[in-house]
């Protein structure tokens, strides 16, 4: 799951919940600590649907590569025994 590990490095959704409350490049203002959490929860929103879309479309795929080898053996095993 190389790919969600390099979402990560891009939306930081870790730190960015960690600094939800925090004002946004430290501008200590009253607009700082406005907009803040308001592009923060923007941001995080953002990161959790582009998760969930990619998890959708990646964990078919990821099953569908775990029950190839099972398959290949069954095709052998029903190919030895059925001549």
């Amino acid at each position: 799951m190389d790919i969600l590990k390099r979402l990560d490095r891009f939306f930081a959704l870790k730190i960015t919940i960690r600094y939800w409350l925090q004002p946004l490049f430290q501008d200590r203002t009253f607009i700082g600590y406005i907009l803040g959490p308001i592009f923060r929860t923007g941001r995080i929103a953002t990161a959790l649907m582009v998760y969930l879309v990619v998890i959708i479309i990646v964990a078919p795929v990821y099953a569908i590569w775990l029950l190839i080898p099972p398959y290949i053996v069954y095709k052998i095993l029903t190919g030895i025994f059925n001549f």
